[in-house]
């Protein structure tokens, strides 16, 4: 795959660099190049610069396997035709990281100046720009407008009153702070420093807006989606998002940097967002939110990161909610159950109770036919040497004497267990079995 994937890569940049040579003897021709063909250009002239330290790799047997190694330490070596599609948006995503710490840096600096100069006018409270700043949301070009007037000459964020550090976190957003510009902040007094550093950014901001000029005679609505993304990116803007919101992004930076009456240096601190940051996680990959995630450092306080954190947070609670919330159904489910039994049961003895109603008052209106001498009669037959007769057979004898006229013994069994206990082995005496009917007789 890693052959295949070099063979790939030079046949696209042995086709890019005769497009690019076609080009250039255009130019030398005196004809007028189109923006992407200028750009085409551009990019195949670094590409072969770029290919003089790469094709060590590819002339030296095996060096291949130090190709990871070396884009590690220097991520700009590999030509353009090299890069997977995987491989730039990861840069593009370390980029914007970075860029995060720093433009965090810069919104601090930018806000204490702005509350303090405009302190007195309440009239101009932008305070909740400022804060959706903060939050990652969503920043239109009349919110910049609002803030511009910060940055003119007399503004305390103009760029001749900005601070050495200031100026050198610009530059490593706008990308142009390097190791010619490190050294020279070692060897040059700060003062001399801190022109040096105006003037790379003036520069700079001359280029960009030349730019801006020959992409507002684009049509942004035929500008493919990966011109979009590689637009946006190359101005530091946001470049995840939908196609919509990517052209509005631009239109908005198009219609601030081509307005004479707004410094261009007020789009390094500010820049339009038609994308939510709490939208971003969905436009990533899997892959490259687990990259994310895996960073530490100074990459933790950038709030992509933050915000990474906060989903996988809310996603790691959401299981335990969830078997939360089947237990209690569970445990609901066994206290309707255990109810329903408990109802059933109590109908059940209720029906008992009913029955024994009925059973007794048929034994009452047996017991009006007979009286208490018969009964007591029947229980001197049959009692013994201590007085008390075995109830099971008083129950029969009485059975016997009444005929067959009580169709159930239970009636009078349940009539006669309160009366004796266990200790009595269903024993019972004279006095007892008195009371007992006595009791029936007044029940029924």
């Amino acid at each position: 795959d890693q052959a295949l994937h070099l063979w790939h890569g030079s046949r696209l940049l042995a086709v890019n660099t005769r497009t690019a040579w076609k080009l250039r003897n255009q130019v030398a021709t005196g004809q007028k190049l189109t923006r992407r063909e200028r750009q085409l250009l551009e990019t195949t002239a670094k590409d072969l610069v770029r290919l003089l330290p790469f094709s060590v790799f590819l002339i030296i047997p095996g060096a291949e396997l130090l190709l990871p190694v070396a884009l590690t330490l220097f991520p700009t070596l590999i030509p353009s035709t090299f890069t997977t599609n995987e491989q730039r948006r990861r840069q593009l995503i370390m980029r914007n990281l970075e860029n995060s710490v720093v433009r965090r840096r810069l919104l601090e600096h930018m806000v204490a100046r702005v509350l303090v100069n405009q302190r007195h006018d309440a009239s101009k409270d932008v305070t909740p720009i400022f804060r959706s700043l903060a939050k990652g949301g969503i920043i239109s070009a009349e919110d910049i407008r609002r803030l511009a007037v910060s940055f003119h000459e007399d503004g305390p964020l103009a760029i001749q009153k900005l601070p050495r550090y200031i100026l050198r976190e610009l530059c490593m957003v706008m990308g142009i702070y390097t190791w010619s510009a490190w050294c020279e902040g070692l060897l040059l007094p700060r003062a001399m420093h801190a022109v040096r550093l105006r003037f790379i950014l003036q520069q700079t901001l001359e280029k960009r807006e030349a730019d801006d000029r020959c992409l507002a005679e684009v049509d942004l609505n035929a500008l493919t989606p990966q011109e979009l993304e590689r637009e946006n990116e190359r101005r530091r803007m946001l470049w995840l998002g939908h196609e919509s919101n990517l052209r509005a992004q631009l239109q908005d930076w198009l219609s601030l940097s081509l307005d004479q009456d707004i410094p261009n240096h007020v789009l390094l601190f500010l820049r339009p967002c038609a994308t939510d940051l709490q939208e971003v996680p969905a436009l990533l990959s899997q892959d490259e939110r687990d990259h994310i995630l895996r960073l530490q450092g100074r990459f933790a306080d950038a709030q992509i990161h933050k915000w990474l954190r906060q989903n996988v947070d809310r996603s790691a609670q959401a299981p335990k909610k969830d078997e939360e919330s089947d237990l209690d159904k569970s445990l609901m489910q066994q206290d309707i159950e255990s109810l329903k039994e408990h109802v059933e049961e109590v109908r059940a003895e209720v029906g008992e109770i009913e029955a024994t109603k009925e059973q007794l008052k048929d034994f009452g209106q047996v017991l009006k036919s007979i009286g208490d001498d018969e009964l007591l009669t029947i229980f001197d037959a049959l009692a013994n040497d201590k007085g008390v007769v075995e109830i099971d057979a008083l129950e029969k004898k009485i059975q016997q004497h009444l005929g067959g006229k009580l169709p159930d013994v239970s009636a009078l069994h349940i009539s006669l267990e309160s009366f004796y206990s266990e200790d009595s082995a269903a024993h019972i005496s004279r006095e007892d079995f008195s009371a007992a009917l006595s009791r029936c007789r007044q029940d029924c």
